[in-house]
């Protein structure tokens, strides 16, 4: 579906609906997140500050964005150029939807092309993944402001590519830090302080830490 996904964008954008369009896809992408994590979609933003995953309308978005970059650096010989050059026919109104996108004007407008020097289509690709990454962090930042379970996750918890470091762990590991990661761990179970466990009692641990452990920890 990805792989469709900058011609489903412009289409999406021609018949203007963006909203029926995403919508559906946004459920199925909910659903299948919360498959893979064993549990329901009713928290699904916890599982893209884990993956530092986006909705679907901003990756189809970002795909879009590289999908144009991709046109400008098309050989001259390309056919593409052929079919944007045609400016009559049918699938005209179509076909103008790829003369230019919002998100690469925006992009050619950043420090991050601005200051590329070399201005090569391999020095600009980075340069457009490390813009992209940008606004994906700038996502997660924004989703993890409204809930304070998800402030755990801190930047020097995360992969390069903003995917929690939970991942690299051990298979044997990963269900155990994955449901901390949720707030599911010891769910339902009574903290050494005597009260109902959730992550505010996180600082309880440290009486019986060892100090080693707890600045490890």
């Amino acid at each position: 579906m990805e792989y469709g996904a900058p011609l489903l964008v412009a289409y999406a954008d021609f018949q203007k609906c963006q909203s029926d369009f995403y919508n559906s896809l946004q459920l199925l992408q909910e659903r299948a997140l919360a498959w893979n994590f064993c549990t329901n979609s009713n928290h699904f933003r916890i599982y893209h500050d884990i993956l530092g995953a986006l909705s679907i309308s901003d990756r189809f978005s970002h795909l879009r964005c590289r999908y144009q970059f991709h046109l400008d650096n098309t050989f001259e010989e390309n056919p593409l150029r052929l079919i944007l050059a045609d400016r009559v026919g049918t699938l005209n109104k179509l076909v103008s939807q790829f003369h230019r996108y919002s998100l690469y004007d925006r992009f050619k407008r950043s420090e991050f092309y601005l200051q590329d020097k070399h201005r090569t289509q391999q020095s600009l690709s980075q340069s457009l993944y490390r813009y992209l990454l940008s606004l994906r962090l700038n996502y997660i930042s924004t989703i993890q402001h409204q809930s304070k379970l998800l402030s755990y996750i801190t930047p020097h918890a995360r992969l390069p590519g903003l995917k929690d470091k939970v991942f690299k762990a051990p298979s044997a590991f990963q269900i155990n830090f994955l449901a901390w990661r949720r707030g599911a761990k010891f769910l339902f179970f009574k903290c050494i302080c005597g009260g109902r466990w959730n992550r505010s009692h996180v600082q309880c641990l440290s009486v019986v830490l060892p100090v080693e452990l707890e600045e490890d920890f």
